[in-house]
C-alpha cells in the first residue's frame, strides 16, 4: 500500500505555530492515521501487508514497513519514486487535508499519470476523494480549505470554481455532509454532485474504492 498524507501537510495561516512546527505535527498525525489503516487491514486480511508513506510535494518515501515484521517472502519495498511507480501496489490510500494543496502538488507529480491508469484499489479520504471527481469546486463551499496558500505561490494559475479533478470517478464529491451543510449544498450542487456523510463512502467496482 502507498499511504499519501500530503494534503494534511499544507500550511495553515490561522495557526500560531511556525510552518516547521505545523509540518512536524502533521507528520506525527499522519503516522497515527497510517497505523490505524494498517491495523484495520490486519483485522480484515490474513495476508502480509507492505506499506510506504509517500509525500507528493517532496517526492520522498518514508517509513517502509511490512507486517508482520517476520515476513521475508515479499519483494523489496521501493526507496524512490521510480521504484514506487513500478511497484504496482494493491492499494493507494490518499488521506484528507487541504484539497487545493493536494491538487497543486499532483499537477507536476509523476504520481498523477500513474493514478490515471491505476487499476487496483484507490481509497480517498476527504480531500483524497474530492480530487477523484471531474471537478473539485466543492472544496470552496464550506470555506474550511484555504486556496490562498496555493494562489499566493502561483497567482492566476487556477480558477477553482472550474478546476478539473482527476476524473477517476463521478462528477464531484461533497464530503462530510450533515444537516448543517444542507443549505450550502442545495445552493451549489449540480445534477452530478454526490454528498457523502461521515459514515458513508462511494464505492465503484470499476476504478476502485473512494
Amino acid at each position: 500500500m502507498i499511504y499519501v498524507p500530503t494534503a494534511m501537510y499544507a500550511f495553515r495561516k490561522d495557526s500560531n505555530s511556525s510552518p516547521g512546527k505545523q509540518l512536524q505535527r502533521a507528520k506525527a498525525d499522519g503516522r497515527k492515521r497510517r497505523q490505524k489503516v494498517i491495523d484495520h487491514l490486519q483485522e480484515s486480511l490474513t495476508l502480509p501487508i507492505s506499506v510506504v508513506t509517500y509525500d507528493i510535494k517532496t517526492s520522498t518515501i518514508t517509513n517502509p514497513t511490512t507486517v508482520p515484521s517476520t515476513t521475508s517472502s515479499l519483494p523489496s519495498l521501493p526507496s524512490n519514486t521510480s521504484q514506487l511507480l513500478t511497484w504496482n501496489p494493491h492499494i493507494i490510500y490518499i488521506d484528507g487535508g487541504n484539497t487545493f494543496h493536494l491538487h497543486n502538488t499532483l499537477r507536476t507529480s509523476p504520481l498523477k499519470p500513474f493514478l490515471l491508469t491505476y487499476s487496483n484499489i484507490y481509497i480517498g479520504v476527504s480531500a483524497g476523494s474530492i480530487i477523484c471527481g471531474s471537478r473539485i469546486r466543492t472544496s470552496l463551499w464550506k470555506g474550511l480549505d484555504d486556496p490562498t496558500i496555493v494562489d499566493e505561490e502561483f497567482p492566476g494559475m487556477y480558477d477553482w470554481e472550474n478546476e478539473e479533478g482527476l476524473g477517476l470517478e463521478g462528477e464531484e464529491f461533497f464530503m462530510h455532509y450533515d444537516d448543517k451543510w444542507k443549505e450550502i449544498y442545495e445552493e451549489n450542487r449540480s445534477e452530478g454532485t454526490v454528498k457523502i456523510g461521515e459514515d458513508e463512502c462511494w464505492c465503484s467496482d470499476v476504478r476502485g474504492i473512494i
